[in-house]
C-alpha cells in the first residue's frame, strides 16, 4: 500500500510539473479573461474572413485574382486530380476515389508551424498545386492568368513544403502570401466536389474506351464541361492555356 501510494504521489507530481511548464510556456495564461476573449474573436474573424486584417490595396487586388483566375484554377484542379488519380492502380479510379482527391484540392494539410489558441485552429496550408503555379497580371489586359513558378522560385517552394510536414517552415513573404489567398478563395468558389467527380469520372472512361486514348485529355474535356467565368460564361482554353501546361 505504501508502494502505491508513493508512486501515485510521484505521478501527480509530474502531472503538476508538467501542467506549471504549460502555463508558463502559454504565452496568454497572464492575461485577463476579457482580454483574452477579445483574441480568440480576433482568431476567429481572421479564420472566418481570411481577408480581414488585410491592407485595403491588398484586398482589392486579391479579390480581383479570384475572380480573374477561375478558369484557370478550375482547369488546373482538375488536372490535378486527374494526375493524382492516374498515378493509382485502375482497380483504385472509381467514382469514390476520385472524390477524396477532389475534396482536397483547396487545401494543403493543417499548419503545424502555428499552435492552437483558444481552440481556433490556424488556417491550413495553401495547397499543394500552388507549389507550381503562380498568378500573373496582364497589365494590358488588366486580367490576371496562372502561370507556372518560375524553376528557382518552385525549388524554394517545394523546400518550404517540404520543411512544413514537421511545422518547420516560416511564413511565406508578404507577396506570396497574397497570392496564394487568390488561389486558394479562387479555388473555394469554383469547386463543386460531386460535379467535379462526376465529371472527370466520366470524361476518364470515355477517354479508356476511344480509339484516340492516348491523345484524349479527360481533364481537359471534364473542364470545357463545367468550368465557368465569373460572369457565368462558359470557360475557353485556347492555345495560351495550353502553352502554359507545355511549359510546366
Amino acid at each position: 500500500e505504501k508502494t502505491r501510494e508513493v508512486k501515485r504521489s510521484e505521478m501527480r507530481r509530474k502531472e503538476d510539473t508538467a501542467a506549471a511548464k504549460a502555463k508558463k510556456d502559454d504565452p496568454f495564461s497572464a492575461m485577463p479573461e476579457d482580454s483574452k476573449f477579445g483574441i480568440q474573436r480576433m482568431l476567429e474573424m481572421a479564420r472566418d474572413d481570411p481577408l480581414h486584417y488585410m491592407e485595403d490595396d491588398a484586398k482589392e487586388r486579391v479579390r480581383k485574382g479570384q475572380a480573374d483566375l477561375k478558369c484557370d484554377v478550375c482547369r488546373t484542379v482538375l488536372d490535378e486530380a486527374f494526375q493524382e488519380v492516374s498515378k493509382r492502380p485502375k482497380s483504385m479510379r472509381s467514382e469514390h476515389d476520385i472524390l477524396g482527391v477532389v475534396e482536397g484540392l483547396c487545401e494543403g494539410g493543417q499548419d503545424l508551424s502555428v499552435p492552437s489558441y483558444f481552440g481556433v485552429e490556424p488556417p491550413p496550408l495553401p495547397p499543394v498545386w500552388t507549389d507550381r503555379w503562380q498568378p500573373k497580371l496582364d497589365k494590358q489586359m488588366d486580367k490576371y492568368h496562372l502561370r507556372p513558378l518560375p524553376k528557382k522560385a518552385a525549388k524554394e517552394r517545394r523546400a518550404w513544403r517540404a520543411l512544413s510536414a514537421e511545422g518547420k517552415q516560416k511564413p511565406p513573404p508578404p507577396g506570396q502570401s497574397e497570392t496564394d489567398m487568390m488561389l486558394t478563395l479562387s479555388c473555394k468558389d469554383v469547386l463543386d466536389p460531386a460535379r467535379f467527380t462526376e465529371k472527370l469520372f466520366e470524361s476518364m472512361q470515355a477517354c479508356s474506351g476511344s480509339s484516340e486514348a492516348d491523345s484524349c485529355n479527360p481533364a481537359l474535356d471534364a473542364a470545357t464541361a463545367i468550368c465557368r467565368s465569373s460572369d457565368g460564361a462558359t470557360c475557353s482554353f485556347g492555345s495560351a492555356a495550353g502553352k502554359a501546361k507545355e511549359d510546366l
